[in-house]
């Protein structure tokens, strides 16, 4: 193993230069890592924990690395198809891309897959005084992509707005997202969260429940490639804190709104929105509490 960090003021991103995997995300002013990974599948340059590419192949061992002062770059040949993939560390960011080009005769059926196992603020290596992993105060809230009707009594009725799941730990529960815009994991004690967003439109996330963290994967739809063609996919990936949940996601901030999911007569309903920037923006704030008498809320 050899573990290559790059940072600024507020993130800190470290990598294993031997496999391309990424250990670690830094947010340096909560003093937490959000990611969990393992040194055993590592140092026997297995797919370990992280972030890594699984597809269209995982490479145990970059035939070329070049590091730079915010950038990390991993290529990979294999037959006729070159893969390159690394990170960018911006202000409050880090970019991850990852890019396929083949140079067969033949059509190249290709898919890209990026796992990323995130512990919620209690991650580390495995094994590390610490490094709990993702606890029981850890949730996950996705926005769904679509629109969806409250006004049925259907069973299947899916709701529009974003929707959280409780982390339930040793479960292995799975759940697919077809047309998630965006994934974040947040620790409700710690207050500290990951944001999760892909910059194209036709993914899929796909979520495990795992032993001590959450296995997040991003998938693309297959796409044939001609000889000397490209494929390419990035994600952004923004450490957050002081929030407990999040509700909304753009590039120019996130945005979660604490509110009681049942407040009773006479009592005063007590909330708070918190709004994270990401540029340098003035907005205002209106809010409205929406009474809602339907048998499946």
């Amino acid at each position: 193993m050899r573990i290559h960090r790059i940072e600024n003021r507020e993130i800190a991103v470290e990598a294993d230069l031997d496999t391309g995997v990424v250990t670690g995300i830094i947010d340096k002013v909560a003093g937490v890592n959000h990611l969990f990974s393992r040194k055993p599948e590592l140092e026997t340059k297995r797919p370990g924990m992280g972030i890594y590419v699984l597809e269209p192949v995982f490479c145990p061992q970059p035939t070329e690395t070049r590091t730079e002062e915010n950038k990390i770059i991993f290529k990979c040949q294999r037959q006729d198809l070159e893969i390159s993939w690394g990170l960018e560390l911006l202000e409050r960011k880090i970019r991850y891309f990852v890019e396929a080009q083949y140079h067969g005769d033949k059509e190249f059926i290709n898919r890209f897959r990026v796992v990323i196992y995130s512990a919620c603020g209690r991650g580390g290596f495995w094994g590390d005084p610490g490094a709990e992993g993702a606890g029981y105060s850890c949730r996950y809230y996705v926005n769904y992509g679509f629109e969806s009707s409250r006004e049925t009594f259907s069973s299947v009725m899916i709701p529009s707005t974003t929707r959280g799941f409780r982390f339930e730990k040793h479960s292995y529960k799975t759940k697919l997202f077809p047309e998630a815009r965006w994934i974040a994991t947040v620790d409700k004690v710690l207050k500290t969260g990951l944001v999760i967003k892909p910059k194209r439109d036709d993914y899929l996330i796909v979520v495990e429940d795992q032993f001590f963290n959450i296995e997040i994967n991003i998938i693309t739809p297959r796409k044939r490639v001609s000889g000397g063609e490209k494929d390419f996919f990035e994600l952004d990936i923004i450490p957050v804190r002081d929030l407990e949940r999040i509700d909304y996601v753009s590039d120019e901030l996130i945005l979660g709104v604490e509110s009681p999911s049942i407040a009773f007569p006479g009592e005063r309903y007590r909330g708070r929105v918190v709004i994270y920037p990401l540029d340098k923006i003035s907005c205002e704030v209106n809010g409205y509490i929406e009474y809602d008498k339907n048998m499946a809320s």
